[in-house]
């Protein structure tokens, strides 16, 4: 399963939160969601 979060942080900046790899194996999916948030 994958988690991520998009959220505005205190200072108004904008951040994608994902779980770290060390609980979730790393993925094809996850991959292209944190390459896709690079292109933003």
């Amino acid at each position: 399963m994958n988690v991520f979060m998009y959220l505005k942080n205190k200072t108004g900046g904008i951040e994608l939160v994902a779980l770290p790899l060390i609980e979730f194996l790393p993925g094809i999916t996850r991959q292209d969601i944190l390459d896709l948030e690079c292109i933003w």
